[in-house]
């Protein structure tokens, strides 16, 4: 039997019966331990969305400012994505 079987059941369940009725044709997905695995997550799964449709480009990247999150530098890190600095003005926080 597969380890953690149960809880995957349990997740899968979960995930039929609530996030999946908000989407029209369906949906799925998984349940993470924080905000930043599950931004982490999204931003894989864009990626492979992304790469079905258009196909892998010779390199991804993020748009960020020098203000941006460390999220940010992590997951360009992991997902060996570049990083393009862009500048913010007065009105960004």
């Amino acid at each position: 039997m597969e380890g953690g079987a149960g809880a995957i059941a349990a997740e899968n369940q979960a995930l039929r019966c609530w996030p999946t009725s908000l989407a029209s044709g369906g949906a799925g997905g998984v349940f993470v331990s924080g905000g930043s695995a599950a931004n982490l997550s999204a931003l894989v799964a864009a990626r492979q969305r992304y790469e079905d449709i258009h196909g892998r480009p010779a390199r991804f990247r993020f748009a960020s400012h020098d203000r941006g999150a460390r999220l940010v530098k992590v997951a360009a890190k992991v997902m060996d994505v570049g990083i393009v600095e862009v500048d913010v003005d007065e009105r960004v926080g």
